[in-house]
C-alpha cells in the first residue's frame, strides 16, 4: 500500500482535474458530466484506498506466482522495450514524424455539427426529415429580426421584397416569408412612389393576426422568415451572419438585422460548445501537469512527461483531419476527457522509474516496464472496452467519441511504453558525465 498510494492518488487526482475542466463550458450539461465525473472519480480512490484492502484482508494469501504464466505478455513487453531502447533515436524520429504529419491533418479540421445526419439513414427522424425536404423544400427554419430607425414605410417593404427575391436564389435558401410576401405582386414601384399609405395597405391586405406576426405593435420591426436546407451548425451560423450583414447594407442605414430562431439557437449553442470544449482541454492541461509537478517536484521530468500524453492526442486530432471526422459536440470532449487518463500510466511509469535507479538506465527502464507493463496494459483494455462499448450507438457523436477514445487511450499506451522510455533514456544519454556509461536519470526524491 505505502508503494501504490502515491501513484493511485495522482492518477485519480489527474483524472478528476481532467474533468474539472469541463466546468468551464457554457453549457450547463457538460458542466454536470464534469463535476459527477470528477466527484467519482475521487469516491473510487477512496474505495481503493480503504475498502479494497479490508475487503482483501478476508481472502487468502494468492498461490505464488508460476514463472510460466504470462511469459508471452513478458515477452511481448521485453521486446518492445528493446526496440525502443535500441532503437531510440530512430523511434523518436518516427514518432516526430508521424506528430508533424498529425499536424497537417490537424489544420484540414472543421467544426461542423449536423443534427440530422447524425443518425443512420436508417432511422425514422432522418428518412422523414430528408422525405419532407425533398417535397417542400427547407425545413430547417432561421428568423431575421429586421429593425428600423424609424416605423415602416412602404419603401422599407418595397426593399425587403427585393431583397427577398434575391435571397431565394441563394442555394441554401429555398423559400422566404415577411409582410412583403402578402403584398400584391406589382405594389414595389407604386410603394416607391408612396402612392398610398402603409396604414391603409396593412388595412386592407393583411389580416389582423397575421399582421401581428409580421410586425411590431411600434411598427419598428419586421419578420423575415427563411427555410434553409439540411445544414451544419457551422454552415448554418456563418449564413445567418453573412445574413445579418447583407441586410444591414441593402434594407438602410441604421437598420439592424439580428438572427433568431429555434434552429439558430441550437446551431450557435453548438459552435459554443465546441470552442468552450477546447477551452477546457488548455486548462485540463495545465491544472494535469501542475499535479505532475506537485507530485514530483521536477520540471525536466515534467517536460518528458508531457511528450507521451499529449502527442497521442495529436495523432488523433490528425487522424480525424485526414479523415474527414469533423469537430462536433461529441468529438470535441475527447481531448478535455482523455488528457486525465492517458496521464495515468505516465504516472506509474515515472513512479516505479523513480524506485528502480540504482544502476544504468537501460536496466532501470527495462525493470520498470516489465513491472508497471502488464497493469498498464490491463488497465488500458478495461478502459478501451469501456468506451468501446458506446459503438453499437445509432448516434454518430457517440460512436465517433467512443472509437476516438479508445484508441486515444492505445496508442498512450503505445508511447508510454516505447516513447517514454526512449526518452529518458537519450536525456539520461545526453545529461550523464562523459565517462563510462550513461547513468539514471536523477529524478527529484
Amino acid at each position: 500500500m505505502a508503494d501504490l498510494t502515491l501513484p493511485c492518488a495522482m492518477t485519480s487526482f489527474t483524472t478528476a482535474l481532467g474533468l474539472v475542466s469541463l466546468c468551464s463550458s457554457e453549457i450547463p450539461a457538460v458542466r454536470q458530466f464534469g463535476l459527477f465525473g470528477a466527484v467519482a472519480a475521487l469516491l473510487a480512490l477512496l474505495l481503493a484506498l480503504l475498502v479494497v484492502p479490508v475487503l482483501l484482508s478476508f481472502l487468502p494469501l494468492p498461490p505464488r506466482r508460476d514463472k510460466h504464466k504470462g511469459r508471452r505478455l513478458r515477452r511481448l513487453l521485453r521486446g518492445s522495450l528493446g526496440l525502443a531502447l535500441g532503437r531510440a533515436r530512430p523511434l523518436v524520429a518516427l514518432a516526430l514524424a508521424v506528430t508533424l504529419l498529425a499536424g497537417l491533418g490537424i489544420s484540414h479540421l472543421e467544426n461542423d455539427t449536423d443534427l440530422v445526419h447524425f443518425f443512420p439513414r436508417s432511422a425514422p427522424l432522418r428518412q422523414d426529415t430528408e422525405a419532407l425536404e425533398q417535397a417542400l423544400g427547407g425545413v430547417e427554419p432561421l428568423e431575421l429580426m429586421i429593425t428600423l430607425p424609424r416605423e415602416v414605410n412602404p419603401g422599407d417593404v418595397a426593399r425587403l421584397a427585393l431583397w427577398q427575391q434575391e435571397l431565394e436564389q441563394v442555394p441554401e435558401i429555398s423559400a422566404s416569408f415577411s409582410l412583403a410576401s402578402l403584398l400584391p405582386p406589382q405594389p414595389a414601384p407604386l410603394l416607391l412612389a408612396g402612392a398610398f399609405s402603409f396604414g391603409r395597405l396593412l388595412d386592407s391586405l393583411v389580416p389582423d393576426a397575421m399582421r401581428r406576426r409580421l410586425v411590431s405593435a411600434d411598427h419598428r420591426q419586421l419578420r423575415l422568415s427563411l427555410y434553409l436546407r439540411l445544414l451544419g451548425s457551422d454552415s448554418a451560423e456563418q449564413l445567418a451572419t453573412r445574413l445579418e450583414r447583407e441586410g444591414e447594407r441593402r434594407l438602410g442605414k441604421g437598420t439592424r438585422v439580428q438572427a433568431t430562431g429555434a434552429f439558430y439557437q441550437i446551431a450557435s449553442d453548438s459552435n459554443r460548445l465546441v470552442r468552450s470544449l477546447i477551452r477546457s482541454f488548455s486548462l485540463s492541461v495545465i491544472l494535469v501537469l501542475g499535479a505532475i509537478l506537485l507530485g514530483f517536484r521536477n520540471l525536466k521530468l515534467l517536460a518528458v512527461a508531457l511528450v507521451p500524453n499529449l502527442v497521442p492526442l495529436v495523432w488523433t486530432l490528425g487522424l480525424m483531419g485526414w479523415s474527414g471526422i469533423r469537430l462536433n459536440t461529441g468529438t470535441a470532449m475527447i481531448a478535455a476527457v482523455t488528457f486525465g487518463m492517458v496521464v495515468d500510466d505516465t504516472i506509474h511509469f515515472l513512479h516505479r522509474y523513480r524506485r528502480e535507479t540504482a544502476g544504468y538506465a537501460k536496466p532501470a527502464l527495462i525493470r520498470t516496464g516489465l513491472g508497471v507493463g502488464p497493469a498498464l496494459l490491463i488497465s488500458t483494455l478495461v478502459l478501451v472496452s469501456g468506451f468501446w462499448t458506446g459503438l453499437g450507438s445509432s448516434f454518430l457523436p457517440t460512436v465517433w467519441f467512443a472509437l476516438l477514445t479508445g484508441t486515444t487511450l492505445i496508442t498512450a499506451l503505445v508511447c508510454d511504453l516505447m516513447l517514454l522510455p526512449a526518452l529518458l533514456l537519450l536525456w539520461d544519454h545526453r545529461d550523464a558525465p562523459t565517462r563510462g556509461h550513461s547513468r539514471v536519470l536523477e529524478i527529484g526524491q
